[in-house]
């Protein structure tokens, strides 16, 4: 069987460590290409990804027919310029979160997806594939603990770079929430609203965080989603399920936690 062969566009902090981990952890496909107008950059990642093409475009890579897939890894800001032609390509694509940072823009990538033809774009939200988070969801899909109410959600970061600014503590950072909120309750989310309490003074200067972000989903369902990214003691994800006879979580230790009728288990 032949290797799946990825061009890796973006080779900043996250591409870059994408190109170790196919080259490292995964099987069955490598790095053919690394796609980075920063030749600096570009040389370093391609230190991790032996034999790997180098471009400045992903044009010139679609060209070159350098990869059989995608994976973009760029700002957002840099994804349509890129999931356009790798579209029109009809090039698999997996695209870090956000998709882009318009509903136009993302708009128009749909567009040309269902133009083509086929499904081409996954968007990396990686939650919805952890063990955690598909307990929790059958454990609200067979109703066992009551409807589901409510949920109380928290995305810890120790710190983050100076690079980071108050608009990504939701496009890049609450998003992953909102996709997973609705992938638990399978329902659209119908509305949000962003509450700040007091402002950390360890965060930098130009942040004001943390934030609350409320999700309504059109089941009625509200998730409060608590986004602290100078929290210094170190990354933490949970999520607490609020039902009509008990309450659930995970994230805090392994596995998934339930008490109800006076008892604590635990699904490792």
């Amino acid at each position: 069987m032949e290797e799946l062969r990825i061009a890796v566009v973006g080779a900043g902090m996250m591409g870059a460590d994408h190109v170790t981990r196919i080259t490292e952890r995964i099987v069955g496909a490598r790095v053919s290409a690394i796609v980075e107008p920063d030749e600096a950059r570009g040389k370093a990642a391609a230190e991790h990804a032996p034999g790997a093409s180098a471009f400045s475009n992903v044009e010139d890579a679609i060209a070159a027919k350098a990869m059989d897939a995608v994976l973009i890894a760029t700002p957002g800001q840099f994804h349509e310029p890129v999931l356009l032609p790798a579209l029109a390509a009809g090039l698999p694509i997996l695209c870090e979160k956000p998709l882009t940072m318009s509903a136009e823009a993302s708009l128009r990538v749909v567009e040309a997806e269902i133009a083509g033809g086929k499904q081409l774009i996954q968007v990396g939200f990686m939650r919805r594939f952890d063990q955690g988070y598909i307990d929790l969801r059958e454990l609200i899909a067979s109703g066992s603990a009551g409807e589901l109410l409510a949920m109380n959600c928290a995305h810890r970061n120790p710190a983050v770079p100076d690079t980071y600014t108050n608009t990504m503590l939701i496009e890049d950072s609450v998003v992953h929430e909102i996709d997973v909120v609705r992938f638990l309750t399978d329902s659209p989310i119908a509305a949000i609203e962003v509450k700040h309490p007091k402002r950390n003074k360890l965060s930098p200067d130009h942040l004001d965080e943390p934030i609350f972000a409320l999700l309504y989903t059109e089941s009625g369902v509200l998730a409060n989603v608590e986004m602290n990214v100078s929290v210094q003691f170190g990354y933490q994800v949970k999520t607490e399920a609020i039902f009509q006879k008990g309450i659930a979580e995970i994230g805090r230790t392994a596995g998934l936690n339930l008490w109800q009728d006076g008892l604590l288990s635990t699904n490792e």
